[in-house]
């Protein structure tokens, strides 16, 4: 059995989608032929002050304490002087280190310290590298220069996903970042066996920056979260929105609807729940950043008897609200191309209809119409439109019927993308 190392910064108990795509490659590998060795620090747990080895019949899971070192606190000193920050920041991003927090810079030297004085890298047969951060990228091109290893970089993200905008201006500190990171990832590139990315546009514009062979990974939905799960008859008609929301989202077009809905529905038994959207941050109008005010700005449309609005919640609880759902919300970022959202995964794995608003005309919408798992309303009418009938169908049956074609959805599983890539690893 081929052996594989994992570099990643997030892993499970820590409870983020980055976490999910790592643990579906640790436990779904040894199914197509590799052992893996996921190397990582304590995240969502204690910190330990050594090396802490776990063992199971999946695979195994090296953690590495992040050391804190001089720099670290010489750079927090630096960050009290502006002028003295921004040169030191730059500075950091002219090296290499475009993670360019200080705990982030310590994490890599942390875990280039372990490879190269604790860890026989000689033993694997390969090494994933998953983005971000940064330094994953440049710490696979390391280790392939000293003990030549076949290494593949694994991006589940753009740097920054302003860059596929439609409207994208860069600012000159945004010209510089992207001019450096572009001059880095191509060198780490360079000499990577291939690279894989969560969508076909974002694959295109890496192609761009270097001639390594790009495959498309998407993200998945986890089947173990959806097993043994019995429909559930509720006395609420509920629509769920789980996840953060974003300033570039269409969100007024789907509250609009509703507002016209609830006009014609007065008494209705109608609930939205918009669970982990308040994150009261973000400037307003930010194109990719989250959505500032959005309790107001939800109430604005939607009386407060129809609606809750959560701070972050466990993904079980997304999963168990979903199963009471009658349809599950996604609102597209029409000006961004090839960004999925890792929430319409596990709207799939739920087997619940999803509404699209609106159409982005890029990989959602062909998800959607290629899954046949729900609805797109592209205006505040044909939201409306859609909630009557759904409503009304609900009220005579107790549920909505669900259409989705379940060979298509099942292609979107965590382990079926594991198979896919463990395909492409068995062939170098």
């Amino acid at each position: 059995m081929k052996k594989v190392l994992i570099i990643s910064y997030f892993s499970l108990p820590f409870d983020v989608i980055a976490s999910y795509r790592t643990n579906a490659y640790l436990k779904h590998f040894r199914s197509f032929g590799f052992y893996p060795t996921v190397l990582t620090h304590y995240m969502g747990m204690e910190e330990q002050n050594g090396v802490s080895v776990e063992k199971d019949e999946t695979g195994t899971v090296i953690r590495v304490p992040i050391r804190k070192s001089k720099l670290r606190a010489l750079l927090r000193k630096a960050e009290t002087m502006p002028i003295l920050n921004k040169v030191s920041i730059l500075t950091r991003w002219i090296l290499g280190f475009l993670d360019s927090r200080p705990e982030m810079i310590d994490s890599y030297y942390s875990l280039k310290a372990y490879c190269f004085s604790e860890l026989d890298v000689t033993k694997f047969d390969m090494v994933i590298g998953i983005y971000s951060p940064h330094h994953h990228l440049r710490l696979c091109y390391k280790l392939h220069r000293k003990f030549e290893i076949p290494y593949v970089l694994d991006f589940r993200d753009l740097w920054d996903n302003r860059i596929l905008h439609a409207k994208y201006s860069p600012s000159a500190v945004e010209k510089i970042q992207d001019k450096l990171t572009l001059r880095w990832w191509s060198k780490w590139l360079h000499k990577a066996s291939f690279f894989t990315t969560t969508s076909d546009p974002w694959r295109s514009k890496l192609e761009l920056i270097t001639d390594t062979k790009g495959e498309v990974v998407t993200n998945g939905f986890d089947e173990e979260c959806f097993t043994n799960k019995e429909f559930r008859r509720s006395d609420l008609f509920t629509i769920i929105h789980a996840g953060a929301l974003y300033e570039d989202l269409e969100l007024v077009i789907f509250l609009k609807g509703c507002k016209e809905f609830l006009r014609a529905f007065p008494d209705a038994k109608f609930k939205i729940k918009f669970l982990g959207a308040d994150k009261n941050s973000g400037p307003g109008g930010k194109r990719v950043g989250f959505l500032s005010n959005p309790v107001e700005r939800i109430l604005k449309y939607i009386p407060q008897d129809y609606v809750e609005i959560t701070t972050r919640v466990p993904k079980s609880r997304v999963v168990d609200e979903m199963y009471d759902a009658q349809i599950v919300l996604f609102l597209s970022h029409p000006q961004i191309n090839g960004w999925y959202s890792g929430k319409v995964f596990d709207y799939l794995g739920a087997r619940k209809t999803i509404l699209m608003v609106p159409d982005d005309h890029s990989v959602v919408g062909d998800l959607i119409l290629k899954t046949n798992a729900g609805v797109i309303a592209n205006t505040a009418e044909e939201v409306c439109s859609y909630l009557k009938k759904s409503y009304l169908e609900w009220q005579k049956q107790g549920e909505i019927p669900y259409h989705g074609k379940e060979e298509e959805i099942i292609r979107y599983s965590r382990r079926k993308q594991v198979e896919k890539i463990a395909g492409l690893l068995n062939r170098l």
